[in-house]
């Protein structure tokens, strides 16, 4: 079996996080023999470790690049002799595949790059003299890494997958129940990061506008991160304490996706959105910004609504509609889940992977032998 290691720096579990989890469950086990390697100390190893896979330590959590990472990983790759190593946000680990001589190295760019001086473009392509290929999990991140350097022809699109049988199994939590909310109360969802390229404030100064025009509802943000407490602080200064609620982490995510009416994600910067492909999977009509790679999944008025990022204005309209007419509900629930099921499911997204690894190893005349 060819030996693969994927490196991956996250601490908690986030969108980088879900989709290693996805594309490991469907790996070909008979084909690849996969090490993980991530930080002890947090949710995403535990998550990893419900896996069949060898799991190894990485110091400094959610650091990209550090020399304690560089110096651990390269004893694991200078020991084990992969034929791949595919990072997730890890610079450390690329520097020590290119060290190692791994004879195919890949990264997958899950979100938009900032916009790049010159020095960083030109830093940036020669990073990519030593990476063999990377995925962009949509069309907007691929234009995203060629405007910042990285040749195009080096850049396959993989978008990101859902694991239909997790959400099957993920069951049904009352969420309503758990939180003291009236049954019929209408309640709104975000699953993200508490970052500010995430747009909460945006959602908030809209459901203000919303509380003005006497609308009833909840809203739950799902999720952690720095923000936290910035994001509190308005919550109590807009006087609704008593309608949105920070869950912060939570493992049950898609049992309480399945409580939400409609899924918002109002990001001002994104690389696809898994948020939205998690909660169209699970039937929950969407509300999304036409901001990175969003667009690729949401064609507005068919299987979800899109508005213009940071418009609080159209952002209230929006959720509004949906509030108002239930029969669009339903269309579009229906519509969003016939779209991920088609092109967004994790198998596809396992299967290309593997396909393109294969490519690069038989690009490179690597065989199962070649590495000693």
């Amino acid at each position: 079996m060819y030996r693969l290691a994927h490196v991956i720096s996250d601490v908690n579990v986030g969108g980088a996080g879900r989709y290693l989890w996805n594309l490991l469950k469907y790996s070909n086990t008979e084909l690849f023999n996969i090490d993980i390697i991530c930080p002890h100390n947090g949710e995403l190893f535990k998550l990893f470790s419900n896996l069949d896979f060898n799991l190894l330590e990485l110091p400094d959590g959610d650091n990209t690049l550090s020399l304690k990472q560089f110096r651990v990983l390269n004893c694991y790759f200078s020991k084990n002799k992969y034929h791949i190593v595919h990072t997730h946000a890890n610079l450390s680990g690329r520097l020590a595949a290119v060290l190692n001589k791994v004879p195919v190295k890949v990264y997958t760019r899950h979100g938009i790059g900032k916009n790049r001086t010159k020095m960083g473009k030109l830093q940036n392509r020669l990073i990519s003299l030593f990476t063999d290929r990377a995925v962009a999990v949509s069309n907007a991140v691929k234009d995203s890494l060629v405007r910042d350097g990285f040749p195009s022809n080096k850049i396959t699109v993989i978008y990101n997958g859902i694991d239909f049988e997790e959400i099957h199994n993920a069951g049904f939590k009352n969420i309503k129940k758990e939180l003291g909310f009236d049954e019929n109360i209408f309640v709104i969802g975000v699953v993200a990061r508490l970052t500010p390229e995430k747009g909460h404030e945006i959602l908030l100064k809209a459901l203000q506008k919303l509380k003005q025009r006497d609308k009833q509802f909840k809203v739950l943000f799902i999720g952690d991160g720095v923000y936290k407490n910035n994001l509190e602080n308005q919550i109590k200064n807009l006087g609704m304490e008593n309608d949105v609620y920070i869950l912060g982490y939570r493992k049950d995510v898609i049992s309480i996706i399945k409580n939400l009416d409609i899924s918002v994600l109002p990001s001002l910067s994104e690389g696809l959105g898994l948020a939205l492909l998690e909660s169209m999977a699970c039937g929950v009509p969407v509300i999304g910004t036409k901001t990175g790679g969003i667009p690729e999944i949401i064609k507005h008025m068919h299987n979800g609504l899109l508005v213009k990022s940071g418009d609080e204005h159209g952002l209230a309209d929006a959720i509004e509609m949906l509030m108002i007419d239930r029969n669009l509900r339903l269309k579009l629930a229906e519509k969003g889940r016939e779209t991920v099921e088609k092109s967004f499911n994790a198998l596809k997204m396992a299967e290309e992977t593997e396909k393109m690894y294969l490519q690069l190893l038989n690009d490179k005349k690597v065989s199962l032998g070649s590495v000693r």
